[in-house]
């Protein structure tokens, strides 16, 4: 029986203005819990030239909820701040 996934939208606030948004992006997706995977990015312009990470994340359907997700990029240097916007099934 294949693994279901769904699809997580992260919004990912920097703590600088000046941040490497593709240096995050790799940094985050390198600490992805296993089986998760990082499937695409946008750029958000929030204020005063933060700019906001919106990624696509697929999380296996086992995984309780999206908070082992969260607390990984949470852990990463550079992030200020994550929220969940949206949650569907892949």
């Amino acid at each position: 029986m294949s693994t279901k996934y769904v699809c997580a939208l992260m919004k990912v606030l920097p703590d600088d203005t000046d941040a490497d948004l593709n240096e995050l992006t790799d940094k985050i997706s390198a600490v992805l819990p296993e089986g998760c995977t990082l499937l695409g990015k946008d750029e958000e312009p929030i204020a005063f030239g933060l700019v906001a990470l919106k990624l696509q994340i697929s999380i296996p359907h086992d995984m309780e909820g999206t908070d082992p997700v969260e607390q990984a990029i949470m852990g990463v240097e550079g992030v200020q701040r994550v929220e969940v916007e949206a949650v569907s099934m892949l």
